[in-house]
C-alpha cells in the first residue's frame, strides 16, 4: 500500500516552512494555525451583503456536513503526477472528481473504503453503503494525471461501484493534447459495461471512435446542452433549461458551469474557441463547477487556463465574467481549488478577483500537487492570490512541496500540508474548517456570506 494519511473524521492542522509531517507537527506550525483561526474569528465583525445571484441559484436550506477531501497522491518512484478530490455530501452522496494517474488507484480506493467503512456508516446515521461505493465520477479532462487511473480504479475485480453516473465532456474535441492511451479504455467501457452510467456533456456531429488510430479530424463539439439539464440524476426536468447539478443531500449541490470551452451563465452557453494541438488546449477544455452548502461556496475547474498566451486559451476570463458572476456574485468563493496545480498558465487576475475579491474578507485556496509537479505553484500565481493580504486570515494550502515552486519561507500565506487537505462545513455552511485530514482541530472560518450577520 502506498503512503496515505487517513485518520478520524476531524481536522488537525500542522504545517511549517520545513518538511514537517502531520504526525510530527512543530509547535511553531501549530502557533501559525492557531493565529489563523483566531484572526478568522476576529474578522466576523465585518459587514457585507449577499449577491442577488446567490438568491436566484441557492439550493435548499442546509443540514448536516459537506466534506471536500483533496487527496494527497504521492509521486512515488515513477514520479507520477496525479489529482483527485472526494466530495462527500451531508447524506453520504460521494463524488470523485478525477481519478489520478494509473499509479494512484490504491490511494484513491483506500480513501473511498475508509469513508464507507469508518465514517459513512449506519452507526453514524448514514444508509448502508458498499465498501467501494461512490455515486458520481467527474473526469475534468483527458490528461493522464486526471484520468489515467480510470482502468485500474473503475474496471476489474477491485473496481469502485459507481451507482449514478460518470460525467465527462464526451467523445468530442480530441487532438494531440488528449491522452489517447487513457481515452481508449474509458471510451470502450462507457460504450459497453458502463453505458448506463455515461453522462457526456457535449456532442459532435459524429462521435469519436475509441481507437485513436481511426480518428478522422478532431470531432469538434457542436454544443454542450448537458450543462443545462437541471438535476443530472433525473430526466424529468431536462427541458427546463436549468443549470446542471448533482444533489449531495442536506441542501448541498455541485453545479457544473463549464466544459470544453462552453461556459454557462445559468441560462445560455457561450463558447471560447481554440485548437487541438497543444497540451494546454486540452487543459482549457476542463469541466468546471461550484459547490454550495448553505452560504458556503467552493470552486473547482480542473486545469483550466487563462494566460491567453499562444496555445494557452483564456477560458478563465469567460468563466469569471459569465459563470462566476451569475452563480457566485460579488462575494466569490470561500474556498477555491486552484486550476492546473497552480501553474502560471492559470489563475489570471480576472479569475482571482472574481473568486477572491480584495475586500478584506477571509478566503482559502488549495493546490493539488506532489513533488513531481516541478515549478508548482508558480510564484506569480501565489503572488496573485496572496499579495496585499487578499486572502485575509486565510491561506494557500499546498498538498505537497515541489522543486522549483513557490516556497513557504517566501510567502507567509503559503502552507505545505504534506497530507490530504480537507474542507468541512459547520453550522449549515455558515462556517467551515480547513486543514490536513487529521484527528481534531483545524483552522475555522466564517463563510463570507454570513460575515456581519
Amino acid at each position: 500500500m502506498k503512503r496515505l494519511v487517513f485518520l478520524a473524521l476531524g481536522l488537525a492542522v500542522a504545517c511549517s516552512d520545513d518538511d514537517a509531517t502531520l504526525s510530527g507537527a512543530t509547535p511553531d506550525s501549530a502557533d501559525v494555525l492557531d493565529a489563523v483561526a483566531d484572526a478568522a474569528s476576529l474578522g466576523s465583525d465585518t459587514t457585507t451583503a449577499d449577491s442577488d445571484a446567490d438568491d436566484a441559484t441557492a439550493p435548499p436550506a442546509a443540514t448536516g456536513t459537506l466534506r471536500i477531501l483533496h487527496l494527497d497522491l504521492p509521486a512515488g518512484v515513477a514520479l507520477a503526477m496525479g489529482q483527485s478530490t472526494l466530495v462527500v455530501g451531508p447524506d453520504g452522496t460521494t463524488v470523485l472528481i478525477d481519478v489520478g494517474n494509473g499509479s494512484h488507484d490504491d490511494e484513491i480506493r483506500a480513501a473511498v473504503e475508509h469513508l464507507n467503512t469508518q465514517i459513512l456508516t449506519p452507526a453514524n446515521g448514514f444508509a448502508p453503503r458498499g465498501a467501494r461505493q461512490v455515486e458520481w465520477v467527474i473526469l475534468t479532462h483527458l490528461h493522464g494525471d486526471h484520468v489515467g487511473g480510470f482502468a485500474d480504479l473503475l474496471l476489474g475485480k477491485k473496481a469502485l461501484t459507481v451507482t449514478r453516473g460518470i460525467v465527462h465532456r464526451g467523445p468530442v474535441d480530441l487532438g494531440k493534447g488528449a491522452n489517447d492511451g487513457d481515452w481508449r479504455p474509458m471510451c470502450v467501457a462507457l460504450a459497453g459495461d458502463l453505458k448506463s452510467l455515461h453522462h457526456p456533456l457535449c456532442h459532435a456531429a459524429v462521435a469519436a471512435p475509441c481507437d485513436a488510430g481511426n480518428w478522422s479530424g478532431n470531432y469538434p463539439a457542436l454544443d454542450c446542452p448537458e450543462l443545462l439539464r437541471g438535476d443530472l440524476a433525473t430526466t424529468a426536468d431536462d427541458a427546463q433549461g436549468q443549470p446542471t447539478f448533482l444533489d449531495l443531500g442536506g441542501g448541498a449541490r455541485l453545479t457544473l458551469h463549464t466544459a470544453d470551452g462552453f461556459v454557462s451563465d445559468g441560462k445560455t452557453l457561450q463558447q471560447v474557441t481554440f485548437g487541438h494541438g497543444d497540451s494546454n488546449e486540452e487543459n482549457a477544455r476542463s469541466i468546471g463547477g461550484w459547490i454550495a452548502h448553505g452560504p458556503f461556496r467552493y470552486h473547482f475547474g480542473g486545469d483550466l487556463s487563462g494566460s491567453g498566451k499562444d496555445n494557452e486559451p483564456d477560458v478563465e476570463t469567460r468563466v469569471a465574467q459569465r459563470a462566476l458572476a451569475a452563480f457566485l456574485g460579488p462575494l466569490g468563493a470561500d474556498v477555491s481549488h486552484l486550476h492546473h496545480h497552480g501553474r502560471n498558465t492559470s489563475s489570471n487576475a480576472t479569475l482571482v478577483q472574481a473568486l477572491a475579491p480584495d475586500d478584506g474578507l477571509t478566503r482559502n485556496t488549495v493546490v493539488s500537487l506532489n513533488n513531481s509537479h516541478l515549478g508548482s505553484p508558480h510564484p506569480s500565481v501565489v503572488h496573485r492570490w496572496t499579495d496585499s493580504g487578499r486572502l485575509g486570515a486565510g491561506q494557500l494550502w499546498c498538498l505537497e512541496e515541489a522543486p522549483g515552486g513557490a516556497e513557504a519561507k517566501d510567502f507567509p500565506a503559503l502552507l505545505v500540508a504534506d497530507a490530504t487537505v480537507a474542507v468541512e462545513t459547520l453550522q449549515g455552511g455558515t462556517r467551515y474548517r480547513i486543514g490536513p485530514w487529521e484527528a481534531s482541530g483545524g483552522a475555522e472560518f466564517a463563510s463570507v456570506r454570513t460575515v456581519g450577520r
